[in-house]
């Protein structure tokens, strides 16, 4: 799934760096696609490596927020329908997963925070291992 996603945003990355350095928001795209990046790149760090689902829900949110930013940017600001479209896999996953990451933020302890559970979930959704 990452192999696609990541070489759509790089189809729709050439593409607005193909564009002359003074377009408007030519740089806030790239920099929202640099902030992608490095959600990605510090997701299992965060999450995994200090055991904080906290973290794991704001950097992915962070992601799909930037996301949605690159999404208006680039048809509406930029003029190119195309780059937006480069999106069109990244965005879907990133709604799934930032669901996913706040829901699992909430529903569970938060070693690096030291935070228990925020919300206790319905009984229907726990997977009780005996």
């Amino acid at each position: 799934m990452w192999t696609t996603n990541n070489a759509l945003c790089i189809w729709g990355l050439l593409r607005v760096l193909n564009m002359p350095k003074d377009t408007l928001d030519r740089t806030a795209f790239l920099t929202l696609q640099g902030m992608v990046w490095l959600c990605f790149s510090l997701f299992n760090a965060l999450y995994f490596g200090v055991r904080s689902p906290t973290n794991g829900a704001v950097d992915t949110n962070i992601g799909l927020a930037a996301t949605i930013a690159i999404m208006y940017i680039a048809p509406f600001r930029l003029g190119d329908t195309r780059a937006a479209l480069s999106r069109s896999t990244i965005l879907p996953w990133l709604v799934l997963a930032s669901a996913t990451a706040t829901t699992v933020a909430l529903w569970n302890r938060d070693e690096f925070y030291g935070t228990d559970a925020l919300i206790d979930p319905e009984y229907e959704w726990v997977r009780v291992i005996e």
